[in-house]
């Protein structure tokens, strides 16, 4: 009776092992995807444009992509109360669920209006007047900062509600669109065009996973009104 309950134990161990990993599957995946789209833009204007607008490209890309770490502070500390939801649960958590988004909207926007109003003045102190090129694109580039701010926290409360693997479909639709429009605009516009590429290639990912986060939610209230 022991060896068959200790059997029974360690089928159930492997099972529960496979499901992480199947579940890690695809979330190690956009952690690559996220590695190439990090890159690609950057290694795209270096070979199809010029080492001037490289340089300022990346500046401006630099410090955008530093702003989401004000975004993952709220959202990391938050998340876990998200993780179970159940029909016991459900109301005050959807009523949570959309302060906390408010609140990521409300921080975001704030960060974006110091990207464009007091950021481009601190460059000028530390990279010098020759870096004024900088600043235009800073100032587009922090509305890629603004979807990927928002898109953010939708994406982590998918994650936890195992959604990774529909997430991971949305997440490689940015690399291909973004693939796609650097070729076709960074000959033409340099940096210009990579932050044009950058920004349109996060609007249909952020509508998605606003969308899939917002029926998962309802999906619940709707199977609790069943009951």
């Amino acid at each position: 009776m022991l060896l068959f309950v200790k059997e029974k134990d360690k089928e159930r161990a492997k099972e529960t092992t496979r499901k992480i990993i199947r579940y890690a599957l695809p979330i190690a995946a956009m952690g690559m995807g996220g590695a190439i789209l990090l890159e690609m833009d950057v290694f795209m204007l270096g070979v199809m444009s010029t080492k001037e607008q490289l340089s300022v490209y990346s500046i401006a890309k630099q410090w955008c992509t530093k702003a989401i770490h004000v975004n993952q502070i709220l959202i990391t500390g938050v998340m876990t109360t998200f993780s179970v939801l159940n029909n016991a649960n459900i109301v005050e958590k959807y009523v949570k669920f959309k302060k906390v988004s408010l609140v990521n909207v409300v921080i975001t926007v704030i960060a974006m209006l110091a990207m464009i109003f007091v950021l481009p003045h601190i460059l000028i102190i530390l990279y010098g007047a020759e870096y004024r090129e900088v600043i235009p694109v800073l100032k587009m580039l922090t509305f890629y900062y603004g979807l990927y701010g928002v898109s953010t926290f939708y994406a982590t409360f998918l994650d936890f509600q195992n959604k990774a693997k529909t997430r991971s479909l949305y997440y490689f639709s940015i690399i291909i669109i973004n693939l796609l429009l650097n070729f076709l605009l960074i000959p033409k516009y340099g940096a210009k065009g990579a932050t044009i590429s950058t920004i349109v290639s996060l609007i249909p990912y952020t509508i998605c996973v606003y969308v899939e986060s917002s029926k998962c939610l309802k999906g619940y209230i709707k199977n609790r009104k069943a009951k």
